[in-house]
Parts: C-alpha cells; structure tokens; sequence
C-alpha cells in the first residue's frame, strides 16, 4: 500500500501499490479537490533510513585515497554518503565505509561496499557480501526506528 497526499487539499488515501509504476514520476488526481500533481513511488529492497554522521570513505580499488564524509543514509543493503567535491569516485569502484552509530553501544561500522550511484557529492553504496552472510548490527538498528 502507498499513501498519496495531496500538496493542495492535504487530504491522504491509501491505493495498492500495484496499481502505479515505480521508480518513475507520473500524475495523480486528487479525489477530493480534483487537483493533479505528479509524484515518485520508490521500491527498494531494504528499508532506507535517513541518518546524519561522520565517517571515513577509504578507497581500494585503486587502494590508497582517504576522506572524511558525512553518512546521510543507511539500509540494511548499503548506504548514502556526502564526500568532498573532488571525491572522483565513480559507479563500480570498490571502498571501505566505516562510522559509529548512536545506539547505546556506539557500535562501529566498518564495511566494504560497492559504489552504485554518484550524483555531484553524494554518493550511494552497496555493502559487499561477507562470509557467513550479514552481520546483525545494522539490522539492529534500523528495527529502533
């Protein structure tokens, strides 16, 4: 199920999600006041959540380079970062992604990822599958929504 909220009325309803395309923007009707306005429905495989710290970007592939980012999402999948304007990272490229979360434990992240999407500073990752499959530290974390 989506909610669809019209920016107009501020009415809401709920439609199946089945029924719209996904990943595309396109126009809705509003039932109650008849205005259109287009909007986006994202599906993803995890649930992403918006965060705010600071980490360390390391690149390995070609090894070497390191900068200060700021982590703006996580999923259980991968996550979102800030780098500087000359980051030069580009999709595909294998790195290192480490910062510590604000739970009680401070626990430190520290994961290999792939990059998946760069757009200007930001860049988006896929977190490299490990032996034994994943870890429960960052699925702890987003169940504490």
């Amino acid at each position: 199920m989506v909610v669809l909220h019209c920016p107009f009325c501020e009415k809401s309803r709920r439609e199946p999600a089945a029924k719209f395309p996904s990943n595309v923007p396109f126009k809705v009707d509003c039932v109650a006041c008849g205005a259109s306005y287009e909007i986006q429905i994202e599906v993803r495989k995890f649930f992403r959540k918006e965060i705010a710290f600071c980490g360390l970007m390391t690149c390995l592939d070609p090894a070497g380079s390191s900068e200060k980012v700021a982590v703006v999402n996580l999923s259980y999948g991968g996550c979102g970062f800030q780098a500087s304007e000359k980051h030069g990272l580009q999709k595909g490229q294998l790195i290192k992604v480490s910062f510590t979360l604000d739970d009680a434990m401070k626990t430190v992240i520290r994961k290999e990822a792939t990059v998946r999407f760069v757009k200007d500073r930001y860049v988006g990752c896929e977190f490299a599958p490990t032996a034994g499959g994943m870890k429960p530290d960052i699925g702890f974390y987003l169940w504490k929504l």
